[in-house]
């Protein structure tokens, strides 16, 4: 048979308390007392530091879990809202080949950290154009949402396209029947960067 720890302790102290009241029996009612203390020995009568440990230690993996949880509820929100490979689809007005009465059809695709911007221009799929984005970088960098804004700037007729990705954004100017991405300059340039997140 074997004895916890625990019942193990109580029944040392038990027969220790015991022996002493047959040894001392004028003192026997001070051993009984701190019988009745031992046989109700709990947690709480610990040392205030390891209560205050395994409070801390607590605290720690409940951290953990709800930062884990955090996470898990925010990739799992996009890939309702944006599928995977992450996608974003919008319809507007920008003047490429819209002479049939329909907009041009948009795709923003993040494939594999590859961000791409497809345009179907006019919905005539004949006239489709690709406008590669950067390479994204970084441990979900394969998940991250990219949405695309359309913004006319004063003085102009159609808008300019802005693909929003993990906080950054890059601003491809309507020229000429296409898009041509801006640089940081201000230049442009219908080469792509690499930005890492």
């Amino acid at each position: 048979m074997s004895i916890p720890k625990a019942g193990l302790y109580k029944l040392i102290l038990r027969q220790i308390f015991r022996t002493m009241a047959a040894i001392h029996p004028d003192e026997s009612h001070t051993y009984l007392v701190k019988l009745q203390r031992a046989k109700h020995w709990t947690l709480f009568q610990a040392h205030p530091l390891l209560l205050l440990g395994l409070g801390m230690i607590g605290m720690l993996l409940l951290w953990v879990v709800l930062s884990s949880v955090w996470s898990w509820a925010g990739v799992t929100l996009d890939d309702l809202h944006y599928g995977r490979p992450r996608t974003y689809q919008t319809d507007t007005w920008v003047g490429h080949n819209e002479q049939t009465g329909h907009p041009s059809h948009f795709i923003a695709l993040n494939l594999n950290g590859r961000v791409e911007i497809i345009e179907i221009a006019g919905g005539d799929p004949t006239h489709t154009r690709i406008y590669p984005g950067p390479q994204l970088y970084g441990t979900l960098g394969e998940l991250t949402p990219v949405t695309i804004r359309f913004v006319t700037p004063s003085g102009k007729k159609y808008p300019n396209m802005i693909v929003l990705f993990g906080g950054s954004q890059l601003v491809y100017l309507n020229v000429g029947g296409t898009f041509i991405l801006q640089d940081k300059e201000g230049s442009t340039s219908t080469l792509s960067v690499k930005t890492s997140l």
